[in-house]
């Protein structure tokens, strides 16, 4: 039988230098917990209701740019705060910079007194499409077969050249896309001339209207950058920089087509 005294604290403690590590260690991680994160940086965005590229569903931000945006957040790892505003409410908030970000803006030198347009742009180009009848289509393969024809058209929007100056082309201004669409089922008008996001959201949520109208063989692509523009008086701007190399992955890998197509679900 062993008479062995048992083990105490004194027996196990351990050696000299590896007690001093331990402290070493200890003191380094209290340190490291006793420094705050680094708060997340939060962005005020202002848009406009503009379907499908920024408006409030249910009383959330949604839309292509917004959706667009929101990713590239994400990824640059910024926080997002929107606000709806009409467009000269929008421009005043980037002067005051009351507003960090505008969404859907394009380069005019009226903005460009006021904010720096964040590259790279998120879309490049719009794409003007003209609808008919889904059984008249064939009535229009190209752009010569609209001259004396009456075509719809959305009030205060801009058009490509030279359809918008073409006096052989009959326009009828109507106050929404909804409202020229409407014409168009009624025989009112031969066709509808929009730009393509706008027409196939619209026919992407009206389903049941959709079957009686088609796209024609007449399209016309227009290169206009499309940006987020970040106001010179932001207090976040260097925060709001990560958003350009966030946009190039997301053109780089689809992720931006991916969005766009995703509201037009194939129309």
């Amino acid at each position: 039988m062993s008479t062995q005294p048992p083990l105490t604290s004194k027996h196990i403690a351990a050696p000299p230098a590896l007690r001093v590590q331990l402290l070493v260690l200890t003191l380094l991680a209290a340190l490291i917990c006793a420094v705050p994160a680094q708060a997340t940086a939060r962005l005020n965005v202002v848009y406009t209701e503009s379907a499908p590229w920024s408006m409030s569903v249910n009383a959330t931000p949604s839309g292509i740019a917004v959706d667009i945006l929101r990713e590239a957040a994400k990824r640059a790892g910024i926080g997002l705060d929107f606000v709806s505003t009409p467009p000269r409410q929008r421009l005043r908030m980037l002067d005051s910079g009351k507003a960090d970000l505008a969404i859907e803006t394009f380069t005019d030198k009226g903005l460009e007194r006021h904010a720096d347009m964040l590259t790279p742009p998120y879309l490049t180009r719009r794409i003007f499409v003209i609808y008919s009848l889904a059984e008249r289509t064939g009535d229009y393969p190209r752009y010569e077969k609209l001259r004396w024809h009456q075509v719809a058209v959305v009030r205060n929007r801009t058009y490509f050249d030279p359809f918008y100056t073409d006096r052989t082309i009959s326009k009828t201004s109507c106050p929404t896309l909804g409202d020229a669409f409407a014409r168009l089922l009624r025989h009112g008008v031969h066709a509808v001339a929009t730009e393509e996001c706008e027409g196939g959201y619209w026919l992407a949520t009206h389903q049941n209207l959709a079957r009686d109208i088609a796209r024609t063989g007449i399209s016309y692509n227009e290169y206009r950058p499309v940006h987020f523009a970040l106001s010179r008086k932001s207090k976040n701007a260097d925060a709001a920089q990560a958003l350009g190399p966030a946009l190039i992955s997301m053109i780089q890998d689809g992720t931006i087509a991916d969005i766009r197509a995703r509201y037009l679900m194939g129309y």
